[in-house]
């Protein structure tokens, strides 16, 4: 794993934010790392693109990483608080350059009007490699307010701006991506819900999550303290035929991005399901069954079935998990819990598993703001142990959930309940 970043500033006092602070470019050096992409380290400094000194967005592969895998470049407007979009490079790991847009026309305002759309056309060159016809995209952005968002160490107030891009065509709009961004001042855009709309893209309707864990700018981060502390059984009952949708940040995850909670029976007993769908087919890749009065504080079995035949691949009863429902604040339970398999038969795997209900916090995300009960679940041990955080909200199941494993951090949260 990549070393750790150092140790960042203290935070900033808490503010209301204006769109322009919100939208200005970061001083030069300022450096952010990401969490749920390819491209973990962000820089901005100075550059040169095409014979003039303009503001480089360096993107780093990893925090270690001293060959950029991307960097946009940009300059002020001729406008107060605006920014030229003039291009942009992609090297591959030995540096070389892959590819090299130039766009005209990209302008980005910090004088959006709250829920009033801007759009406009910008026309795209590819100089490299030579031979590729020019296009034409239109970028649609509203400017929704102050908004809450959530990362991994509390609260801060952002300007929550949702793009929508398309190509422009002879027959009409092509749609290409829907975005939700959420920036903050001195560091730019700290949150991202990137959605694919492409309809022939392999990943369309996906939605991958980015989110800031760590700059070297001070922010106003804060603890983000619930408002109400439900029970951590009312916490645990998931919503009943209500169908979840979350981010999904690459193909496995997409593969269960789709859930619904429903009443069913599970190896002779009443249980309550999970049935997980795979967000571009709907395609039924697994249900988890868990115990009617204990809900998602107790997992009784599992079926893993195979999304293009709906074929049964795996199933087991899990037992060995005690009732975590009477836990305190602050208070945990080690046990071991025993899978059983029918499928394939005669399998059968301990799981070291420890629980800590860790308190309650608020979490926004795009389906709203709710109070919730944090549980830290820690299955095996050492360096092959697994930290998953859950942030469960009452008829609603986890709204946020943070994972751990071989030192590496990924986040998912919810996009929507309907």
């Amino acid at each position: 794993a990549a070393p750790t970043p150092a140790a960042p500033p203290a935070n900033a006092p808490a503010a209301v934010p204006t769109l322009a602070a919100c939208l200005a470019t970061p001083a030069d050096g300022t450096v952010n790392w990401y969490l749920n992409t390819s491209r973990q380290r962000r820089e901005w400094k100075p550059a040169v693109f095409l014979g003039e000194s303009v503001t480089g967005r360096f993107d780093y592969a990893t925090s270690t990483s001293t060959v950029p895998v991307r960097v946009r470049y940009s300059r002020p407007g001729n406008n107060a608080g605006e920014l030229v979009v003039l291009g942009t490079e992609w090297f591959d790991a030995a540096g070389n350059l892959t590819r090299r847009e130039q766009y005209s026309g990209w302008v980005i305002s910090s004088g959006l009007a709250e829920g009033v759309p801007q759009t406009q056309d910008y026309n795209v060159r590819t100089l490299f490699p030579a031979g590729q016809p020019d296009r034409t995209e239109r970028l649609t952005r509203v400017y929704d307010g102050v908004r809450p968002v959530t990362l991994g160490q509390g609260q801060i107030s952002s300007c929550q701006i949702r793009d929508t891009l398309e190509q422009v065509t002879p027959s009409g709009p092509v749609p290409l991506s829907a975005e939700q961004l959420h920036y903050v001042p001195s560091a730019g855009w700290i949150k991202s819900y990137y959605t694919v709309t492409q309809t022939s893209a392999p990943d369309v309707r996906q939605t991958y999550l980015t989110e800031l864990a760590q700059s070297n700018r001070a922010l106003a981060i804060s603890p983000a303290p619930a408002g109400s502390q439900p029970g951590l059984l009312a916490c645990a009952t998931p919503p009943q035929n209500r169908t979840k949708r979350l981010t999904a940040s690459n193909a496995g995850e997409a593969a269960s991005a789709v859930r619904m909670w429903s009443a069913g029976v599970f190896n002779g007993s009443p249980v309550m399901v999970s049935t997980r769908m795979n967000v571009q087919t709907n395609a039924v890749t697994q249900r988890r069954h868990f115990d009617p009065a204990l809900g998602a504080l107790r997992t009784v079995g599992r079926e893993q079935l195979d999304p293009n035949t709906g074929s049964l691949v795996e199933s087991f009863v899990r037992t060995g998990t005690p009732n975590l429902s009477t836990l305190a604040v602050g208070s945990g339970a080690s046990f071991t819990s025993m899978d059983t398999y029918s499928v394939p038969a005669g399998l059968v795997r301990s799981n070291a598993e420890t629980v800590t209900f860790l308190g309650h916090e608020r979490v926004s995300t795009p389906a709203g703001t709710f109070d919730t009960c944090k549980l830290r679940w820690v299955t095996g041990s050492g360096s092959t142990a697994v930290t998953e955080t859950y942030h469960y909200a009452p008829n609603t199941g986890w709204v946020r959930l943070d994972s751990e494993s071989g030192g590496v951090r990924t986040t998912r949260e919810l996009l929507s309940l309907q």
